[in-house]
């Protein structure tokens, strides 16, 4: 089962809701943009011992952007961390898709 993380975070709150997240789960995927990178990095969130996939998403074209990510990622279930609103782009393609699981933090 594939958990896609959609991570656009500005506060400690959200930042401690991912931590916990991403300590009960596995080989995740990781969208995110380069702000929350350096907050996730920081928080020493994620490092050497992370799992999963992580990419950064391209502001310059994000409808390909998002249909790229969706098609590599192939997700079960998607969790939408996205607080500062910088990957709505990319939210709403995936609250679009039937079929799947979404939670928001």
């Amino acid at each position: 089962m594939v958990k896609l993380m959609i991570v656009s975070i500005r506060s400690g709150n959200k930042l401690e809701r991912v931590r916990q997240i991403l300590e009960n789960s596995g080989k995740d995927v990781i969208i995110t943009d380069k702000e929350s990178l350096n907050m996730l990095v920081e928080g020493k969130i994620l490092g050497k011992n992370f799992k999963g996939s992580l990419y950064l998403f391209n502001f310059s074209s994000p409808e390909e952007d998002s249909l790229k990510l969706f098609t590599i990622s192939k997700p079960d279930e998607v969790l939408i961390c996205d607080e500062a609103g910088r990957l709505e782009a990319f939210s709403r393609f995936i609250r679009l898709v039937p079929g799947l699981k979404i939670s928001e933090c």
